[in-house]
């Protein structure tokens, strides 16, 4: 079986979340990615949990899988000799992958005007907080900043608003979103690369992306306000009934029934009377106590078989333990220097004629720069030695 981008080959200069999981995507699926690294490392090795919960820039769980199945190199772009090594790098790939700030690459030389005409084939994904036009191109921007700002902070809203700081959702929901979203982008232009011969520039901003995912509720927001005109804005959303995040027996599950055969479908759920009331005091006492007596399965799987929509809120222990990503064989063993085998998670997609694949695990610091370097640019290890010495690589 052949892999589904065989032959791409891919250079990645990001850090942390959204562009190192765009260039993840493309090299699960084949593509030879090279990640270029400062010499002291991506932010992610910094960022736990760790293995054995011992602080080791090797053994970082995002940084793990963020870059299985890449090769590692380290560069320092900042630098005159290191933009010169960038070029040469850029000049034998089809795709770049970088989240530098708007006008960095231009400062560099390396906007893309002058990178077609290095190296017409090539792709450019940037990944930015917000896009490469526009009057916050400039600003910086964290995934809190960015979950807040594409709309998904309606999901953890404070009823007690400005009580406490801004909640988030768990992990880095945006950055990830970003990342998928200019990977999708990527294919597309690939597609259109294999046609063509000519690359194209891709810009991608993280708050669109965010936006994207929740574009029925920043529609219907404007126009859904319940009751006369002096109700408050909190009462948004109240036609809902039961949704969110619910305490039950042994834990946590989510219900969404927002349309009415899933409404109905709870009701008879829980053992409520047809035609009850959405919200009403005496049907929140009523969930409640049925929660209070029932299992995080027994919720789940009697609102599946009722179309209900229902989640159980899981640990990473739960996920491993699942019958159904057990059956999928979701999580496989990638053996790394550092850690020995793992189970890692492989990919949201399945495709049968090129299945996910650990053809490497995370690269070490620095790990293929001879490799790299020496067979990409031609270099000797002298030379290798040399730049390495002067912090350039």
């Amino acid at each position: 079986m052949a892999d589904a981008l065989a032959g791409i080959k891919v250079l990645e200069l990001g850090h942390m979340v959204a562009a190192p999981y765009c260039a993840k995507i493309m090299a699960d699926m084949g593509a030879d990615v090279v990640k270029a690294e400062p010499p002291e490392g991506d932010p992610a090795r910094a960022r736990g949990p760790f293995y054995k919960d011992l602080p080791d820039r090797e053994t970082s769980a995002l940084y793990l899988y963020l870059n299985t199945n890449k090769r590692g190199v380290t560069l320092n772009p900042s630098t005159a000799t290191g933009r010169s090594i960038l070029k040469d790098l850029l000049a034998q790939v089809d795709v770049f992958v970088e989240d530098t700030m708007p006008g960095t690459l231009e400062g560099w030389g390396l906007g893309f005007p002058a990178l077609k005409r290095l190296n017409p084939r090539l792709i450019v994904a940037s990944i930015t907080p917000f896009g490469q036009t526009g009057p916050y191109r400039h600003y910086r921007a964290y995934d809190l900043n960015l979950f807040h700002g594409g709309g998904q902070g309606h999901m953890v809203r404070n009823d007690a608003l400005g009580a406490r700081p801004p909640l988030t959702g768990g992990g880095y929901l945006a950055e990830f979103d970003g990342g998928m979203t200019a990977a999708v982008a990527v294919l597309g232009a690939l597609y259109h690369q294999g046609l063509t011969g000519q690359g194209q520039r891709l810009d991608c901003s993280i708050q669109e992306a965010v936006m994207a995912l929740e574009r029925a509720v920043l529609t219907r927001y404007p126009n859904e306000l319940f009751g006369s005109a002096t109700t408050p804005l909190g009462s948004r959303n109240a036609r809902s009934g039961m949704s969110g995040v619910q305490r039950c027996q042994d834990g946590w599950v989510v219900i969404a029934a927002l349309e009415e055969h899933q409404w109905q479908g709870l009701l008879r759920l829980i053992g409520a009377p047809d035609g009850s009331a959405r919200s009403s005091p005496e049907l929140e006492t009523h969930i409640r106590n049925w929660l209070a007596e029932h299992t995080m399965d027994e919720v789940y799987h009697g609102a599946e078989a009722l179309s209900v929509p229902a989640g159980r809120l899981q640990t990473s222990k739960d996920l491993l333990a699942s019958e159904q990503l057990r059956a999928r064989e979701f999580f496989q063993a990638v053996a790394h220097p550092s850690t020995g085998p793992l189970p890692y998670p492989t990919a949201s997609y399945r495709m049968s004629a090129s299945p996910w694949r650990a053809r490497r695990p995370a690269p070490l610091l620095g790990q293929h720069n001879a490799e790299v370097y020496c067979g990409w640019l031609g270099w000797g290890r002298e030379e290798l030695g040399r730049l390495a010495e002067a912090g350039v690589i």
